[in-house]
């Protein structure tokens, strides 16, 4: 009978050692709560290390909780700022709005926010603008060859008919 007794004595001690790991668990992650607001950069379009074949009118930042600022920044392939206007586009996401970009290599962003917590959230991303060579000019010099060979095609049948018609 004794013996019983004990065991069920072990089985409440082992339930309340399970529930005071429980509740400190719980109580570990509330305090951290603040580090997890700390927020760091999620994604960006365009993205980090992208090249992109289009001009750039916008660069969004996008982060994993909500932030707040409009310190950003562009750098063009000569380092020069490029002009343009900072906001927020939501919680997340700030938008960085300029100018089409138009000279051809790398570019910086650099962006210094404050994430939700108040710290500070700094970092860069960068992007290279490498325009496609078949631009409209291209395409329009394309268009004239295909036309003035359809051109001396259709010519050519018409002068071989008339040669031997008449």
């Amino acid at each position: 009978m004794n013996r019983r007794l004990a065991q069920g004595a072990g089985t409440i001690w082992s339930r309340r050692g399970a529930a005071i790991g429980a509740v400190a668990a719980v109580v570990a992650v509330a305090l951290s709560a603040p580090a997890i607001a700390h927020s760091e950069l999620r994604t960006s379009r365009p993205v980090d290390g992208q090249t992109v074949s289009s001009p750039i009118t916008e660069v969004d930042l996008v982060f994993w909780t909500s932030v707040s600022g409009n310190e950003v920044m562009v750098r063009d392939p000569n380092g020069s700022l490029v002009p343009g206007r900072t906001s927020q586009a939501d919680d997340v996401t700030v938008r960085f709005a300029m100018a089409p970009t138009t000279a051809s290599g790398p570019y910086t962003v650099e962006y210094h926010l404050t994430s939700r917590d108040g710290d500070p959230v700094s970092g860069s991303i960068a992007f290279t603008y490498a325009p496609s060579s078949a631009g409209p000019g291209a395409v329009r010099v394309v268009t004239l060859v295909i036309g003035l060979a359809t051109v001396m095609w259709v010519s050519g049948r018409v002068v071989r008919r008339s040669g031997t018609a008449g």
